[in-house]
């Protein structure tokens, strides 16, 4: 279990480091057709049958947990932009009443793309506002697992690396649960 101090912390670094990645230093060259790096993370809370308020706020210290994604892309054109995304994050709910702890992890790719419809409907041009669609195929991999307090299995659904439902053969290798 990680130390209510160092909770705090590493969120904040990852944070941190998260933003001056998506940050770019550019020189005097052309900004048109580049290459871009996106890193990001925070938080997921569930909202479903496993859970014990519909508050954010309430559902922090114990039905929330951290998540981050990639994105890589290039600018094609003025109009289009393609990209690769990878984002992975885990979500918790407990509901005391029924003596359930439910515990998933979740894994998406997609590739993409993004039209900058401003651009293409009335030409390229600086502006202080644009509108955007996105668009793309992708897959979710998750492992779900629903347990009482002593430990035990009550449902579990998702992946697996072999035949049997046990937790075992069931870890991803991000989060390692």
């Amino acid at each position: 279990m990680i130390q209510p101090t160092r909770s705090i912390f590493i969120p904040a670094i990852l944070l941190f480091l998260f933003t001056l990645l998506a940050l770019g230093v550019y020189s005097q060259s052309s900004l048109n057709y580049r290459w871009y790096l996106n890193a990001n993370g925070g938080i997921s809370q569930l909202y479903g049958d496993v859970q014990n308020e519909n508050n954010p706020f309430s559902k922090l210290s114990n039905e929330t947990d951290y998540g981050f994604g990639v994105r890589v892309g290039k600018y094609i054109g003025p109009y289009f932009t393609g990209h690769l995304q990878f984002l992975a994050t885990g979500l918790k709910g407990v509901k005391d009443k029924n003596d359930l702890n439910f515990n998933s992890d979740l894994m998406e790719v997609q590739l993409g793309t993004t039209v900058n419809l401003f651009n293409l409907l009335f030409g390229k041009k600086k502006r202080t506002f644009s509108l955007y669609a996105t668009t793309g195929i992708g897959a979710a991999l998750f492992r779900s697992e629903v347990r009482r307090s002593n430990g035990n299995l009550v449902n579990d659904y998702g992946y697996t690396t072999s035949g049997t439902r046990e937790k075992s053969t069931r870890k991803l290798p991000l989060f390692g649960r």
